[in-house]
């Protein structure tokens, strides 16, 4: 089964397991995360620091899955 997340392509497997293609979904640099989470940059690296956020690492530069990012809104508003 193939289902749209935001602009990422997501599937399960056999098992229900979900697989989630990483080139399927545009990929977001830390400031543009800060902006759209209206956030400083400091701010971003504290939740990487802490594994509340995790970044793809392209070269050398940190990149963030558009559905990660949404995940992790999704994850703010169930802990409040």
């Amino acid at each position: 089964m193939t289902q749209q997340l935001g602009t990422c392509t997501t599937q399960q497997d056999a098992g229900g397991a979900q697989i989630n293609h990483v080139l399927d979904c545009p990929l977001l640099t830390l400031r543009e995360v800060s902006q759209k989470l209206a956030v400083s940059t400091r701010t971003i690296e504290r939740e990487i620091k802490a594994g509340r956020l995790s970044p793809i690492w392209v070269r050398g530069s940190r990149r963030f899955r558009s559905a990660d990012v949404e995940a992790y809104l999704q994850r703010c508003r169930t802990n409040t």
